[in-house]
């Protein structure tokens, strides 16, 4: 059974209103998610975050709580499954993925010049004074706005942010599971040096367990002086330690 016809048998369980008859239905469900699951390609990390949204343990005093976590269970997994009912025909080739998400991050200050700070044609119902009051401030406004732009590509993209990993701080990543793929996203501080953004780069580029680690620098306060230099000290290729290592600075005038 295809990751489509998986997602529309879990929305039918959920409206479903008869809770025996839900749950049993969800183990038949469930048995199928993982079967689809061994087969999709995914790394082994990703498909145990799937796992994690797919257990349910029935409250044997409540049946209304029991109810209640099914239907978490089964929207969380349906949720993470909605990405990957991408068509083969829309897939693309390792190779092609990179180079594809490697030109919109290079190119990530266009879409912030063209959506927000060029004219607004004077019969459009958003005007450029509501425009002008959108400014990034931090790494989740960057993350969200990347996010708008690969998602469309590739469906499976997913945004996460990671508090505090002992070292660095705060960490806004995106990940396209389907491409063993990564990307971190920073923006500077007014408070950063570019010698404290090198090391949280640095610390950070052990801890992914990706294939292709990208990184994109929001350079909001300048601090980095070279960005060409920064961007080669911090590139690694797949023949080094089987990883690719690659950054992305991208200095912007205003916003």
């Amino acid at each position: 059974m295809g990751i489509e016809a998986i997602c529309r048998w879990g929305e039918k369980i959920l409206a479903c209103r008869d809770y025996p008859s839900a749950k049993e239905q969800f183990g038949d469900w469930q048995r199928e998610v993982r079967s689809a699951l061994d087969g999709s390609g995914l790394s082994e990390s990703r498909k145990r975050e799937i796992g994690v949204k797919l257990h349910f343990v029935e409250n044997e005093f409540s049946m209304e709580d029991s109810r209640r976590e099914l239907d978490r269970a089964i929207r969380g997994t349906v949720e993470a499954l909605d990405g990957l009912a991408q068509r083969p025909e829309e897939s693309f080739t390792g190779p092609m993925a990179e180079l594809i998400v490697q030109k919109i991050l290079r190119n990530f200050y266009l879409y912030i010049r063209t959506m927000y700070q060029t004219e607004v044609h004077k019969k459009a119902t958003i005007g450029k004074e509501l425009l002008e009051q959108i400014q990034i401030g931090n790494e989740y406004d960057v993350q969200r706005m990347l996010l708008a732009i690969i998602r469309p590509v590739f469906p499976a993209a997913r945004a996460e942010v990671v508090s505090d990993n002992g070292y660095s701080g705060m960490r806004c990543d995106l990940y396209i599971d389907e491409y063993d793929l990564a990307i971190e996203v920073k923006c500077t501080r007014k408070n950063m040096t570019e010698k404290m953004l090198t090391e949280q780069l640095g610390a950070d580029g052990f801890l992914y367990d990706y294939h292709t680690i990208y990184m994109l620098i929001y350079d909001k306060e300048g601090i980095v002086e070279n960005p060409a230099a920064f961007e080669n000290m911090l590139k690694r290729e797949y023949d080094y330690d089987g990883r690719q290592v690659r950054a992305f600075v991208i200095q912007p005038a205003t916003l």
